[in-house]
């Protein structure tokens, strides 16, 4: 088990374990009496990780995102273990109204089959982690569920967060993605079996999730919308690591599936959480350059940070986040994402990469 060192200053500490090319982040508060995760990674070590953070208290979990190298820890939790204390409150980003709810439910229904094609067992990630989470309580008793978006606020371990992304609807050029997402799915639907069955299978859930995000935006502050951007999408967009390490169909597919797959990844990156303690702390998610300069609008004059956890294992990077400074900048990354943009090494003063020094550390 990994021995945590003593406070340095302030009362929270944070942690990036070394989770091969995933990312998990703890958060301990309150002179180390509670901890809380963000993801807990994909492989092996992510077992380990949720199996000591519980032992130092960890209570509450955070998904920025259903990417697998973020939270199958989770779903490969071995049968019959149990944490050492119950996770009773999980937070999960709210999928927005993306332009309409017709494409809502059609962006859905699209994520959800090539996630029960990719093995999940009902499509709906957040589901299944929920579900998961039951039998690794000592208790087993249901965690209660959060979801989060833009303007919301909620509490870690002790600390106030801020939630900067995703927005109650979104617009723009992220809608203009997820119908690229959609037009890729629908043409996989013509020619692989496959993927019409696994549809027809995530219908219901596809619908209910199209009017949850309906619902919500309907009730929602017209500010929480997504700021229009004068900023260019760089041309390599399309070429940014979407990809899950290890991730794979459990057979072979079409080529169709296979593209409509990468294109709906990208998605989820989009709306990945973002959220920030202010002036001290500042986690980006797996956000893509647009997304990124969006957040960096909803900062304000708050740019300093004694902490910025780096976006999408430090691959992601938006010229707007030049005005950011970082103490300290951690980076979850392995062998496959060890590159970090160089816009990073600008901002901040000290850079720590799981990749090359294991477990990292900030305090604040």
């Amino acid at each position: 088990m990994m021995e945590v060192c003593p406070f340095c200053f302030g009362d929270t500490m944070v942690i990036a374990h070394p989770v091969g090319d995933g990312s998990s982040i703890e958060i301990i508060g309150d002179l180390g009496s509670s901890s809380a995760l963000v993801d807990c990674g994909g492989n092996d070590r992510a077992i380990e990780v949720l199996s000591h953070a519980s032992v130092r208290g960890m209570n509450e979990f955070v998904l920025t995102h259903p990417h697998l190298d973020h939270y199958s820890g989770v779903t490969l939790f071995p049968t019959g273990k149990k944490l050492s204390r119950d996770v009773d409150h999980v937070f999960i980003p709210a999928l927005p109204l993306l332009g309409s709810e017709e494409i809502t439910f059609k962006f859905a229904l699209a994520l959800f089959a090539l996630n029960f094609m990719l093995g999940s067992k009902t499509g709906v990630a957040e589901k299944d982690l929920l579900d998961q989470f039951v039998h690794m309580n000592p208790s087993g008793a249901n965690p209660k569920v959060s979801l989060l978006a833009l303007g919301d606020s909620f509490n870690l371990s002790g600390r106030q967060l801020e939630v900067l992304w995703p927005p109650l609807r979104a617009s723009g050029i992220l809608v203009q993605s997820v119908e690229e997402a959609i037009g890729a799915f629908e043409n996989a639907l013509q020619v692989d079996d496959m993927a019409r069955k696994a549809r027809d299978k995530v219908i219901v859930a596809a619908e209910e999730a199209a009017k949850g995000a309906a619902s919500r935006a309907g009730h929602g502050d017209s500010g929480a919308e997504q700021p229009q951007l004068s900023d260019p999408v760089p041309e390599d967009e399309a070429k940014n690591i979407c990809e899950e390490p290890g991730l794979g169909f459990p057979v072979d597919v079409s080529d169709e599936v296979k593209a409509a797959n990468e294109k709906i990844r990208s998605v989820a990156n989009r709306l990945s959480l973002a959220f920030r303690s202010l002036g001290c702390f500042l986690h980006l998610g797996d956000l893509e350059s647009y997304e990124l300069s969006a957040v960096v609008n909803n900062l304000g004059k708050s740019t300093h940070y004694c902490s910025i956890v780096a976006a999408h294992h430090g691959t992601h990077f938006s010229a707007r986040m030049s005005a950011l400074t970082a103490r300290t900048l951690l980076v979850s990354n392995g062998p496959k994402r060890h590159v970090i943009d160089p816009g990073y090494l600008k901002i901040a003063n000290m850079i720590q990469e799981t990749y090359r020094q294991g477990h990292c550390f900030a305090f604040f």
